[in-house]
């Protein structure tokens, strides 16, 4: 069972990411969380959170301008706001390399656990010849002593 923080936690960075519900629930279904907590999780968050966002999008709104902005300030302004936008596309494109990343570790999982059956097959055999080498060494053992018996 997953931490319901860790859920929560990873909700809020999904929603900021600007993802839909149903991609939400499928991402945390990959990692093993169950539906109804995702829900219940997404619930709750959602229902914290548009208040919040509501008020704050209010104050925005109703703040006034008091400063004009000169023609200087423009192109710095621009800039602040292509970085905002290319921070959001980055962020998507990791959103969306997320899904890509668990596909590749799960590739490695089943090469990992072939390579793990194939050593377990030489385990296998490795101690079968042990076994093997052991009886011969108690034989040889036997007979030297019955030689021995023998010549005393």
């Amino acid at each position: 069972m997953v931490d319901k923080k860790i859920i929560q936690e990873t909700i809020k960075d999904l929603l900021d990411a600007k993802l839909d519900k149903d991609t939400i629930i499928a991402t945390l279904k990959d990692i093993g969380v169950s539906e109804q907590e995702i829900i219940e999780n997404y619930n709750e968050l959602t229902i914290n959170t548009q208040p919040k966002e509501t008020s704050i999008q209010e104050t925005k709104t109703q703040e006034p301008t008091v400063f004009e902005t000169t023609e200087e300030e423009k192109p710095e302004k621009e800039l602040v706001e292509t970085t905002k936008e290319i921070d959001k596309l980055t962020n998507e494109q990791e959103n969306i390399n997320g899904p890509q990343e668990q596909q590749t570790s799960t590739t490695d999982d089943s090469t990992l656990l072939k390579e793990l059956a194939e050593l377990e097959d030489q385990i296998t055999s490795i101690k079968a010849e042990i076994k093997t080498l052991t009886k011969i060494m108690k034989d040889i053992l036997e007979e030297n002593r019955n030689i021995l018996n023998k010549i005393k």
